[in-house]
C-alpha cells in the first residue's frame, strides 16, 4: 500500500518556497509454516532485505545528498519521485502465540521526497527557509564635528546611521534525475542561489535603502546628502545544515563636507589665576578615515590624512582659528596667542587615524610677529639717580656710624635694555652666521631698530645731548635661531619726585 501526501512551506510574507511530499510504503511480509518448524529467521532475513534496499552511504550522501528513486508502477504507467530521503522503517510482528498456516510481519517504511517538478511546482531553488533582516540605529559611537565650526552657542554635529542588512536560507537538495544531482544541488548550493539571486546589495556610496530598511515615524534619515561608507560584506555557510547567509554592514553619513572622514574634538579650558593668571585652551582632535570601497586595499587612512591635511597649516592659522571660535561659543571673550603652546600629531595607518593636540594660551602676541619669531623677550631695567653723599669715620660716634653729608648732587640715571628673540633656526647658513645675522634681514632690522629707539631714554625731563650709551653687546646662534641684544644708556633725568634736595 502506498500513500502520498503533499504539503506547501510558507515564508513569513506569504510566499511559497518549496512543496514536500510524505511518502509511506505499508507492506507485510509472509512466510507459510512448513510443518511445525518456524520461519522467523527467514522472515527476519526478508526484513534485512528491506533494510538494504533503503540503505543509505555517507560516502555518496555528501555528493547525491542522500537521495532515493521511488518508482511507483500501476498496469503500464508509473510516477518517479526522485530524491526521497529515508524518514524511518518500521516492523511489526505478531504475537510469539498467534499460530496460524501463516506467519507474518507489518511494515511501515516512511519517505519524505522534495522533488517539486513532480507534481509540476516551480520554485527555481529547493529552500525550506529564508529570511531577509534590516537593522538600522543611530551610531551613537560615531559624531563628526564639522570642519567649518562656524558660530552659535555650541559647535555643530553631525551623527551617522549604523545599518545591517542580512539574507540567509536553509536549502535541501536538488535532483536532475534519478540519485543525480542538478547543477549547484547540494543543499547549502541551493541556499546560496536562492541568497544570491534575492540579495539587494547596497550600492556604494548609495543611500537608497531597499524594501522595508527605511520605516516611518519611528527613525528618520534625512533624505538628501547621504552616503553610505565603511561597506563590509561577509557570509556564511554550513554545509552540513544546508544554510547560507550574507551580512553587509556600512555607515550612512552626512555627505556636506569631508564624507571620507570623521572628527572628534575633545576641549579643555583651563586658568591659573595664582601664578600667570593666563588662560589656557587645550583641544585633541581625531580624526577616522572611513572607507570608500570594498576594494582590497583599505584607502581610510588616506582620507584621514586628507582632511588633517586640509585642516593643519605651517602658521597654525586653521588651528586659531577654531580655537577662537571655540572660545567665543564658550563665552570666554579671549583672544589666544598665534604661536600654540604645543602641538604634538599622532598618525596610525593601521587604525586610519590621525590625532592632533594643541594648546593655545592668551598670551600677549609677539613683538616681533612680522618678522616670523617663534618667541620673544624684551626687557628694561631703570636705575634712578640718588643722593652722591660723603661719609666720614668720627671717633666717638659710637652707633650713630660715621658722618654722612650730601655733596650736593646725585648719581647718574641708567637704563638697560635686553632683547631676546628665537627665529627658525637657520638650515642653509650654518657656516655663514654673519650671512644669516638678523641684521641681514631688512624686517628683522627695522624690528630691532624700532624696539631701540622705543626704550632709548626722551621726553621733558631727559636732556637730549646728555644721553650715552655704552658699548651694545649681540650674540646670534643661527643653530636654534636665537638672538641677544643688550644695551644700556647713562642720561640725565630731572623729573624723579622723590628727588628734592635739602639745602639745610
Amino acid at each position: 500500500m502506498v500513500s502520498v501526501g503533499k504539503e506547501y512551506t510558507e515564508g513569513g510574507d506569504g510566499g511559497i518556497l518549496c512543496s514536500t511530499f510524505n511518502i509511506t510504503l505499508n507492506g507485510v511480509i509472509i512466510k507459510p509454516l512448513n510443518g511445525t518448524s518456524t520461519q522467523l529467521d527467514a522472515i527476519l532475513s526478508a526484513q534485512k532485505t528491506i533494510r538494504d534496499a533503503f540503505s543509505q552511504s555517507l560516502a555518496t550522501d555528501t555528493t547525491t545528498g542522500a537521495g532515493k528513486t521511488l518508482t511507483i508502477s500501476t498496469g503500464g504507467a508509473s510516477t518517479q519521485y526522485v530524491g526521497c530521503h529515508v524518514q524511518s522503517i518500521d516492523f511489526d510482528g505478531g504475537s510469539p502465540r498467534e499460530m496460524s498456516l501463516n506467519q507474518s510481519c507489518f511494515y511501515t517504511i516512511v519517505l519524505k521526497c522534495t522533488d517539486y517538478t513532480a507534481d509540476g511546482d516551480s520554485f527555481g531553488y529547493n529552500i525550506v527557509s529564508a529570511s531577509e533582516n534590516w537593522e538600522v540605529e543611530y551610531a551613537e559611537d560615531i559624531k563628526d564635528v564639522t570642519t567649518n565650526l562656524g558660530g552659535g552657542s555650541n559647535p555643530p554635529v553631525r551623527t551617522a546611521y549604523r545599518v545591517s542588512h542580512t539574507v540567509s536560507a536553509t536549502g535541501k537538495p536538488k535532483y536532475a534525475s534519478a540519485s543525480t544531482l542538478d547543477t549547484y544541488g547540494l543543499a547549502w548550493q541551493q541556499a546560496r542561489e536562492y541568497v544570491l539571486a534575492n540579495l539587494p546589495l547596497q550600492g556604494l556610496n548609495n543611500a537608497t535603502l531597499t524594501g522595508g530598511a527605511v520605516t516611518t515615524d519611528v527613525l528618520t534619515i534625512p533624505s538628501s546628502n547621504i552616503v553610505s561608507k565603511n561597506h563590509v560584506r561577509s557570509q556564511s555557510v554550513d554545509e552540513k545544515a544546508g544554510s547560507f547567509s550574507v551580512t553587509e554592514t556600512f555607515l550612512l553619513y552626512d555627505s556636506t563636507n569631508s564624507e571620507n572622514a570623521i572628527e572628534d574634538l575633545d576641549l579643555s579650558v583651563s586658568t591659573n589665576p595664582s601664578e600667570t593668571g593666563k588662560t589656557t585652551l587645550s583641544f585633541s582632535v581625531t580624526i577616522t578615515g572611513l572607507r570608500t570601497g570594498l576594494s582590497t586595499t583599505d584607502d581610510s587612512y588616506t582620507n584621514a590624512l586628507a582632511r588633517f591635511d586640509a585642516i593643519d597649516n605651517v602658521d597654525n592659522t586653521n588651528w586659531l582659528s577654531r580655537a577662537d571660535t571655540l572660545a567665543a561659543q564658550l563665552g570666554t571673550g579671549l583672544t589666544f596667542n598665534p604661536i600654540p603652546l604645543s602641538k604634538n600629531v599622532t598618525k596610525n595607518p593601521v587604525a586610519g587615524t590621525v590625532t592632533c593636540n594643541i594648546e593655545f594660551d592668551d598670551r600677549p602676541a609677539l613683538c616681533f610677529a612680522s618678522t616670523d619669531a617663534l618667541s620673544d623677550r624684551i626687557e628694561v631695567r631703570e636705575t634712578h639717580p640718588g643722593y652722591l653723599f660723603g661719609a666720614t669715620s668720627a671717633i666717638g660716634r659710637s652707633i650713630m656710624g660715621p658722618v654722612l653729608q650730601w655733596l650736593g648732587c646725585g648719581t647718574e640715571s641708567k637704563r638697560s635694555l635686553t632683547i631676546e628673540v628665537v627665529w627658525p633656526q637657520e638650515t642653509s647658513n650654518l657656516l655663514n652666521p654673519v650671512g644669516s645675522h638678523p641684521h641681514s634681514t631688512p624686517a628683522r632690522k627695522a624690528a630691532i631698530k624700532g624696539v631701540i629707539s622705543g626704550a632709548k631714554p626722551q621726553g621733558v625731563n631727559v636732556a637730549s645731548n646728555k644721553v650715552f650709551y655704552s658699548a651694545p653687546r649681540e650674540s646670534w646662534d643661527p643653530k636654534s635661531g636665537r638672538y641677544t641684544l643688550e644695551i644700556e644708556w647713562t642720561y640725565e633725568y630731572s623729573g624723579l619726585a622723590i628727588f628734592n634736595p635739602q639745602l639745610t
